[in-house]
């Protein structure tokens, strides 16, 4: 075939299509169409910072303020009541109060259910941490008002051989066991009885000074032949007795006084001052009883002295006692010993019915208190 002609063939259709399927087949082996493989990076996460707590750090925050809300009942409270009325009113404002802070700080975030689940758990643990608070006071009220007991038993047991009273020297620290209400309770007592034993150590050592102790002894008796120092012995006791026995009654006047001046609610003030009068009413009697008989006494021994006076020649002091010559006189003397004896008795027994009386009402306060 000539030039020519194969020229013409080429040019054909059919050729022109065999020539672009021998372009296709070179350009396929050498991977003109081969897909770029592109690697692309993961996505990554997008955190989102809020500053909601999570779900577990608000109810650690709630769990710490209920915890903390109790444990300053325990330690702190001063609540002397178990009702729930008043705890309920008491604590609302409180409660509130903590909520509104709890929220504000901690739980603005979350829903409304939740905001009300951490207010009655606030509040529930303020009326338990009161309830918890009153429990407490009332161990340590038991624990003050015992030692109270006991200091009372002290007082009323130094007595020498013949039953008259001595020096108290233990002072009983006035230091409340107990907090709030009951404490202050505890603490009137405890003043009141280190007073009392004050003003009877003070009168035992005025009755001393005169030597009123030895206003019989034989061997003083002896060396007082005209008894002008029996005489002013007595006259200085009179005085002292006088003194004493008004003081007392002005000691009861400002412990009464002493009990509105205490820091507790008008209610428990009202209560205790209806407990002191009626009891003062009982005891009032009891105490007139009492320094009538000291005044009987200083007025037997006025007797003795006026006899022992009346009869100088008919009596010696021989081996350390006052011997009579005549019987008649002697059973005279011993009558106005006898008087004297009956009198001190009398004394102790008054003295018995008041600290029985002021024990039965501790174990009274502390019965209801172990209730």
């Amino acid at each position: 075939m000539s030039e020519q002609s194969r020229r013409t063939s080429t040019s054909s259709p059919w050729a022109k299509a065999e020539d672009a399927a021998e372009a296709l087949r070179r350009m396929a082996n050498d991977n003109v169409f081969e897909p770029e493989i592109i690697e692309a990076e993961a996505p990554k996460a997008v955190s989102v910072k809020s500053d909601a707590p999570t779900g577990w750090s608000w109810h650690i925050c709630l769990s710490l303020t209920c915890v903390g809300i109790l444990v300053y009942g325990f330690l702190y409270s001063t609540n002397s009541t178990t009702n729930l009325a008043y705890l309920f009113g008491y604590n609302l404002p409180l409660g509130l109060l903590i909520w509104v802070i709890f929220h504000a700080a901690i739980g603005r975030k979350h829903r409304k259910k939740s905001a009300g689940l951490s207010f009655l758990a606030i509040f529930v643990s303020l009326i338990g941490g009161g309830l918890i608070g009153y429990s407490q006071q009332k161990r340590e009220a038991i624990q003050g008002l015992s030692e109270v007991q006991s200091y009372l038993s002290t007082i009323n047991a130094p007595t020498d051989s013949q039953g008259l009273p001595k020096h108290i020297e233990e002072r009983v620290d006035t230091t409340p066991k107990a907090r709030g209400e009951l404490g202050e309770m505890e603490r009137h007592l405890k003043t009141c009885l280190n007073q009392a034993a004050a003003e009877q150590n003070e009168y035992l050592l005025e009755l001393e000074a005169i030597g009123w102790g030895r206003i019989l002894d034989p061997e003083r008796v002896k060396q007082d032949k005209a008894l002008i120092e029996s005489t002013v012995i007595l006259k200085q006791a009179k005085g002292i007795v006088k003194k004493h026995r008004a003081k007392v009654y002005v000691l009861r006047e400002e412990t009464r006084k002493e009990i509105g001046r205490l820091n507790v609610s008008e209610s428990f003030k009202r209560e205790m001052l209806g407990s002191f009068d009626k009891a003062m009413d009982k005891s009032k009697r009891q105490l007139d009883a009492h320094w009538d008989l000291e005044e009987k006494i200083l007025t037997t021994f006025e007797s003795i002295v006026a006899f022992l006076s009346a009869r100088v020649g008919a009596w010696v002091v021989s081996e350390g006692q006052i011997h009579f010559y005549r019987e008649e006189d002697t059973n005279r003397y011993n009558a106005f010993l006898a008087s004297v004896q009956d009198a001190v008795r009398q004394q102790e027994a008054i003295r018995k019915q008041m600290a029985e009386a002021a024990d039965d009402c501790l174990n009274k306060m502390l019965n209801a208190l172990r209730k």
